[in-house]
């Protein structure tokens, strides 16, 4: 889901259609803030989960900076709810993602990305693709929607050891960069 506060490049339509599509599957991001025994914030950081959305008008809400987060429960169709599929436990119809947006202040066309500094995505991917590596998954190509004007000269955005790059760029006039061999893969639809 994207920020319209922070300038994001807006998902509304691609969610969309992806969402009519048969046999899709859509999982959004939820941020967990840490919280002690009696429900007080800790220090401990923040997390992030990928919860099942099957709707855009009923199933998110508005959080933090208005962000849209999926809500913890899912109707089941005969007025119960039940609490929502999460992409880290697991399922009946267990196997890879088949693409991950990514969102980011900026990029270069090396797949470097600059986050907002939280580190949620980038602790997230690393315990995605090491569930992909333990299962001989192929991993899924990391794909940022961007502005032309967040794609930044090579060396300007700062990666750490810890930091993820995305595998691919999409713009409205530059169409998809691809930045690496994962990318590169993905776009052709080939084996590695």
């Amino acid at each position: 889901m994207h920020c319209a506060k922070l300038r994001e490049v807006d998902t509304t339509t691609l969610l969309t259609h992806a969402l009519a599509l048969a046999n899709t599957e859509v999982y959004v991001p939820i941020v967990d803030m840490p919280r002690d025994a009696t429900g007080e914030p800790n220090d401990a950081p923040p997390s992030m989960r990928f919860l099942l959305i099957k709707s855009l008008e009923t199933d998110l809400e508005p959080k933090t900076m208005g962000i849209m987060e999926p809500t913890e429960f899912l109707e089941d169709g005969d007025g119960k709810t039940k609490r929502r599929p999460n992409l880290e436990t697991p399922r009946v119809l267990d196997g890879p993602l088949d693409v991950l947006l990514m969102p980011g202040l900026g990029f270069e066309k090396t797949g470097a990305r600059l986050g907002r500094g939280g580190g949620f995505y980038d602790a997230w991917l690393e315990r995605y693709f090491k569930k992909c590596d333990d299962k001989s998954w192929v991993r899924p190509p990391t794909l940022a929607l961007a502005y032309d004007a967040q794609i930044l000269s090579p060396g300007t955005v700062p990666m750490s050891a810890f930091d993820q790059y995305v595998d691919a760029l999409c713009t409205a006039d530059a169409g998809v960069l691809v930045c690496t061999p994962e990318g590169k893969r993905a776009l052709r639809g080939t084996d590695p």
